[in-house]
């Protein structure tokens, strides 16, 4: 009874949660927008060339940011649990591009592969959208996390780079996803998906919700 109460609980506090983000989606999506008008119109009237340029880099940034956010949107309760038929890479891609900086400047690589070849075409897959960006942003912010800690990487062999694979198995439609870091104690792999557990520090880098809603 206790454990039913429990994830009663869970399943509230995550309901409220979805609403909440549905309602900050619809205000971000505006008003990203709004933004990338206005910069578009400030780069195509100012004639001092660096400040244009900025602008249309700023631009793109929130370009890609408004493209993010949209792949979450389909969670909303207008749509839910719709599935549409879309590229799996190119999605893989716009999710791995709001990380770009972050792992140029931490010396991350990142493999993306299909059936363990590098050579990707065009792979279409029928799911919710929103699902798959969800699991991969928990999974790649995780692997962000830990590949950066260096006591702990400095345990593993030196040869070892600071890298994140994912590789889409066209048969089965699996994604594999892994990385070079510390990996998961075999003592808490049955527990990693449970509401509420983490290994993280502090509350700050995480509180264990990520991977079971993932």
């Amino acid at each position: 009874t206790k454990s039913l109460k429990d994830q009663r609980e869970d399943i509230l506090e995550l309901a409220g949660a979805g609403t909440m983000v549905h309602s900050v989606l619809h205000e971000l999506m505006r008003s990203t927008n709004q933004t990338r008008e206005l910069l578009i119109n400030l780069s195509n009237e100012t004639s001092n060339e660096k400040i244009s340029s900025l602008l249309i880099k700023l631009e793109s940034e929130i370009k890609t940011i408004d493209i993010r956010l949209r792949q979450f949107h389909p969670i909303g309760k207008a749509v839910r649990n719709r599935a549409t038929e879309f590229n799996i890479f190119e999605d893989i891609n716009v999710i791995l591009g709001g990380y770009a900086q972050k792992f140029s400047d931490n010396d991350i690589r990142v493999y993306v592969t299909l059936d363990n070849s590098p050579e990707i075409n065009d792979f279409k897959i029928k799911m919710v959208r929103g699902f798959l960006s969800i699991a991969l942003e928990n999974l790649i912010s995780n692997s962000y996390y830990w590949l950066l800690k260096d006591k702990i990487f400095s345990s593993l062999s030196k040869s070892t780079e600071r890298a994140i694979y994912i590789d889409v198995e066209s048969d089965t439609r699996v994604i594999h996803f892994s990385d070079t870091g510390p990996g998961i104690d075999p003592n808490d792999r049955e527990r990693i998906f449970d509401a509420g557990f983490s290994t993280k520090n502090s509350e700050k880098d995480g509180r264990g919700f990520g991977l079971f809603i993932a």
